[in-house]
């Protein structure tokens, strides 16, 4: 059961470097500054595990994708064709609220191992 619990523990941060990953390709960029930061701040939150650095991640990831699920809005709207806004709606919001529900959990994991260290030393 240990192994099983530091797999899951780990998940909302492999999720993002997916998610990253994901974004990485799909620009068309061979070299992306923005995917290149994004990936060493969650491999040295991986590795290091800073509870400041991975609140302030988790909120950074979950502006971005608030401000993604507007744009997909904001492209639906401008959709002449429903059917296509379906299935854009779909996967749009399975992807993009898969990945702000990893950004949270990580804040709650992060939030809740600074509360818990808060504890033991009072």
């Amino acid at each position: 059961m240990k192994p099983l619990k530091k797999v899951i523990k780990l998940l909302p941060e492999c999720f993002l470097i997916c998610s990253t990953i994901f974004y990485w390709f799909s620009a068309g960029w061979i070299i992306n500054p923005i995917a290149i930061v994004f990936l060493l701040a969650l491999g040295a939150q991986l590795y290091f595990k800073n509870k400041n650095a991975g609140i302030t991640l988790s909120v950074i990831f979950s502006f971005i994708f608030c401000y993604l699920f507007l744009a997909l809005f904001s492209d639906l709207v401008k959709l002449e064709n429903l059917s296509e806004g379906y299935t854009i709606l779909l996967y749009g919001s399975l992807y993009l609220g898969l990945s702000l529900c990893a950004s949270v959990a990580m804040f709650f994991k992060y939030l809740h191992k600074s509360s818990e260290k808060k504890a033991i030393v009072a």
